[in-house]
């Protein structure tokens, strides 16, 4: 992910409860998309702080009435987690989804070899698909970059 001094949002100041969180969301915009820096693996405590995290940024940076928000997630060391954890990611992607006018459109950056990728894309896909949300995975950041941007100048036309 490119390196900016734009404000950045961490599920780290939104943990709390039984345990330490293990794995950490870091978001920020930039140009205009919803950049994140997934570090796993992930544990529930730090999949539930999430949704506080994922609800701030999208107030801060994506509440513009009628555009569709783009969201580029470039994940490191790993993608796995917990089937508890799975679960309350997609209570809370269900929630934020429910509270926009337009789905996200969201593109993933991850090396071929990133640890649970394979397994977990798809399940992920699922809960995109059934929330509406136009999902794509690459390996590269640019390509990645360019397709959320040409599905955003597509939305605009309609």
């Amino acid at each position: 992910m490119p390196s900016h001094p734009e404000p950045i949002i961490s599920t780290n100041a939104f943990c709390s409860g039984q345990f330490a969180p293990h794995g950490e969301f870091r978001i920020q915009c930039l140009e205009g998309l919803l950049c994140y820096e997934a570090i796993g693996p992930f544990n529930l405590e730090a999949v539930r702080a999430l949704g506080p995290a994922r609800r701030q940024a999208f107030e801060r940076w994506a509440s513009t009435p009628g555009a569709r928000p783009a969201v580029l997630v470039h994940w490191q060391h790993s993608a796995l987690m917990s089937p508890e954890a799975f679960a309350a990611y997609h209570a809370g992607l269900s929630a934020t989804v429910q509270s926009l006018a337009m789905p996200p459109v969201v593109a993933w950056v991850a090396e071929p070899e990133l640890e649970g990728m394979d397994f977990m894309v798809e399940r992920f896909a699922k809960v995109f698909a059934d929330s509406r949300i136009e999902f794509r995975l690459f390996t590269d950041w640019r390509e990645a970059e360019r397709w959320l941007r040409a599905r955003l100048a597509e939305a605009d036309k309609r």
